[in-house]
């Protein structure tokens, strides 16, 4: 199931694994250089909202907004599809902002939402067509609500409910040890 939507929406495996490791050097170099990633427009809140004039907005409601107006009416994106990707919480964003926008998220161990779903005006065809969740077994995250159809585990071998099993980086790992080519690295 998961190789056929790989080829579709994100390219050859080696294409991913390449990609993958890309993220991966780019994730430790951030890690171990002790930086963090942040945005200075950020106002502090830790509730998943921004203050935007006088309202409060969700961030899928920002990002949406953002989207449409810069990227949908630029002529110079026509033509191209929407590939949106996370992790975690960011995940799950991608996932809502997707399905509204009919774009493809490729997110990783993501909460689901397809319980949640009318709070975020989003249908359940919407969710199923364009958005897939690749999350390990024994990370709790995405056991929150309730995964689309289109959602692939990954191992883990620590310990169930381990931290390490939500971690990106293991779940980079396993798939990069399922795409090794016969031939070679």
């Amino acid at each position: 199931m998961f190789q056929p939507l790989l080829n579709k929406f994100v390219g050859t495996p080696s294409h991913l694994v390449e990609t993958l490791a890309t993220l991966k050097g780019v994730l430790l170099n951030h890690h171990l250089g002790g930086q963090r990633f942040s945005d200075s427009r950020s106002t502090g809140s830790s509730h998943g909202t921004e203050a935007v004039g006088n309202a409060v907005r969700y961030y899928y409601d920002a990002l949406s907004d953002y989207i449409k107006s810069t990227i949908l009416s630029n002529p110079y994106y026509q033509g191209y599809e929407l590939l949106f990707t996370g992790h975690s919480l960011g995940g799950g964003v991608a996932q809502i902002v997707a399905a509204r926008l009919e774009g493809v998220a490729v997110v990783f161990s993501a909460p689901g939402v397809v319980l949640s779903r009318k709070k975020f005006k989003i249908s359940l065809d919407n969710i199923d067509a364009y958005a897939i969740n690749v999350w390990a077994v024994g990370d709790l995250v995405p056991l929150i609500d309730e995964q689309s159809v289109k959602s692939q585990q990954v191992r883990c071998s620590h310990e169930r409910f381990s931290y390490h099993c939500h971690s990106i980086l293991h779940t980079i790992d396993e798939i990069e040890g399922s795409c090794k080519d016969e031939e070679g690295p």
